[in-house]
């Protein structure tokens, strides 16, 4: 990009450019466009991930791209089963045992026959053993049925954009509260490390907390929202580690106004420097003026 050019417009290029670049953007959500539309390939892209993490001994990570595939509806069961046991091993690991049991009953309530094979860890084994035990003696009690699982659902709308360093108050809400012990919100800077995770208070069936104004950076703030049953797994959510939600965060700027249209298709990032030469905004002969940009997103 020029030098030469004001750093207030050199800004606000360089935002257009990261939200062209990382279209698709869910800007504003509903309860239908907020769900990710990726299909099977994203799927099956978060169990391999969610295994590759943890044979990297990156656990926390593993845990949430599995918790992502967990939810979504098109998962199958032999999918489940796999999430679920990678899941309980994560658990196991790092010591958080009653997760690591969540886990192990859930999936047994899917395939009670269900053994380690013989070549796992011996502590691994164990401690299936140990859960199964408990879980027999119990008679075999399940979380809820995997029918009212999948029946359950989250709204949420995502707000547009917000002001950096403004606190964002987030809220979803739950069809069955019933089933749901806990909602999460796992938030990070667009692209930038890991994300954080946030308890969010659970009042009959809406969920609410506050994304604190500190964490709100440009360009944009990625997030994903976690509703989970009593042992701790993950059942319902909006967006995951794979295709979070995401806030635009404009700079603050002075001297330019620069109105962006958001609409329902792609502009790319070489045609929103060209629309700017056209409307003269690179012309330093060319009187200040406005210039509207559309950027259309699906």
């Amino acid at each position: 990009m020029d030098a030469s050019l004001p750093a207030t417009l050199r800004r606000a290029v360089q935002t257009l450019l990261v939200l062209a670049l990382a279209a698709p953007v869910a800007f504003t959500t509903t309860d239908a466009s907020a769900q990710p539309r990726r299909g099977a390939a994203a799927k099956v892209d978060l169990v391999t991930r969610g295994k590759q993490l943890f044979d990297d001994q990156q656990y926390e990570e593993s845990i949430q791209a599995l918790s992502g595939a967990l939810v979504r509806p098109s998962t199958t069961r032999d999918e489940r089963i796999e999430v679920l046991r990678l899941l309980s091993l994560n658990y196991i690991t790092l010591g958080r045992k009653e997760e690591a049991e969540g886990a192990v009953r859930a999936l047994f309530v899917i395939d009670p026959k269900y053994t380690l094979a013989a070549t796992e860890s011996p502590r691994f084994r164990d401690f299936y053993q140990s859960v199964r035990d408990r879980w027999e003696k119990e008679g075999r009690p399940g979380f809820a049925s995997e029918a009212a699982k999948s029946n359950l659902t989250m709204t949420h709308v995502s707000p547009a954009q917000a002001e950096a360093n403004s606190n964002i108050e987030i809220t979803a809400k739950v069809s069955d509260p019933s089933k749901v012990a806990r909602v999460r919100l796992f938030v990070r800077e667009a692209g930038n490390g890991k994300f954080v995770a946030q308890g969010m208070k659970l009042t009959g069936d809406t969920a609410r907390t506050t994304i604190s104004g500190p964490r709100v950076k440009p360009p944009l703030l990625e997030y994903y929202i976690e509703g989970q049953d009593s042992g701790g797994i993950a059942i319902v959510g909006k967006g995951d580690i794979d295709v979070p939600l995401r806030i635009a965060i404009p700079e603050s700027r002075s001297g330019w106004v620069l109105p962006v249209a958001i609409g329902a298709g792609v502009l790319g990032a070489a045609a929103i420097v060209g629309g700017l030469a056209l409307g003269g905004v690179f012309d330093k002969s060319q009187p200040t003026r406005f210039t509207t940009v559309s950027i259309n997103v699906p």
